[in-house]
């Protein structure tokens, strides 16, 4: 005949719940990041000079004289790894999406966390 006693078995319930919430952890998973940067950012590659203020949060791009015309042109730009940019709630796609920066551009930055700052780009 078996014999159990309460003690053994909230003690083997215990036990069975630490080793299911063990094997729930994530490991090996780091957490999202904060990282909200514009790291890079042109509008002509090689013939055009940015300044980054990353602590200012804002970016100046410097085109040649040339260039008399800053609509429908697509920024190439590299952000922090896991953050996405939108302008006036379009998101934005390196090389691809187009804007008018005839007047200046708020980049809106969300972090992989989802931290939010803005950056303007000014030509």
């Amino acid at each position: 005949m078996l014999v159990t006693y309460p003690y053994m078995r909230r003690s083997f319930l215990f036990i069975l719940l630490l080793f299911v919430m063990g094997g729930c952890s994530k490991k090996g998973q780091s957490p999202a990041s904060s990282d909200d940067d514009i790291m890079s950012f042109s509008i002509l590659p090689g013939k055009d000079s940015t300044s980054l203020a990353s602590y200012a949060h804002s970016i100046t791009v410097y085109v040649p004289t040339t260039v008399t015309n800053g609509s429908n042109l697509a920024a190439i730009f590299k952000l922090s790894p896991g953050a996405s940019a939108t302008v006036g709630g379009i998101t934005q796609i390196s090389g691809i999406t187009k804007n008018d920066f005839n007047q200046t551009r708020t980049y809106l930055v969300t972090a992989a966390d989802g931290g939010i700052p803005m950056t303007s780009i000014t030509i």
